[in-house]
């Protein structure tokens, strides 16, 4: 049996945060939304399934609140957290949001880029915080 190495990343905002575990080639494992106030019981939750040791974090909205209280409440699990630059990771969160759902109908006559995911895509922007971490495009 293959012995998986996963990271966690972390997409922080004040109200809500977007989560993907990947596995050491970038590729996700989970991806989900939480709310501020179940981030908590989410991550031990996920850290209990997946095992990981590193938690990537994006800098932006919240990043520093959220890192001083994953380590109080994690500390003691080994779990090492790092910021991670998230410039502009809400653009590049769309574009791999059209591109694992392409638009359907009509909506496939408009550049993606002009259009606006119909659900929160938090989760996604997590994924390219842990592929900037791991340097995968």
């Amino acid at each position: 049996m293959q012995n998986n190495v996963y990271i966690l990343a972390i997409d922080p905002g004040r109200k809500k945060n977007g989560l993907a575990i990947v596995d050491s080639s970038g590729e996700p494992v989970f991806l989900g939304i939480t709310t501020t106030e179940e981030l908590y019981p989410t991550v031990k939750s996920l850290h209990s399934t997946y095992g990981f040791s590193l938690a990537v974090i994006g800098n932006g909205t919240a990043s520093s609140q959220t890192v001083h209280l994953l380590e109080e409440l994690f500390g003691d699990l080994g779990i090492s957290f790092l910021l991670q630059d998230e410039k502009h990771t809400t653009e590049e969160a769309r574009r791999l949001y059209f591109k694992r759902n392409p638009p359907k109908g009509f909506f496939r006559l408009i550049p993606t880029g002009l259009l606006t995911p119909p659900t929160d895509y938090d989760d996604i922007t997590a994924l390219v915080i842990a592929r900037r971490y791991l340097k995968i495009g």
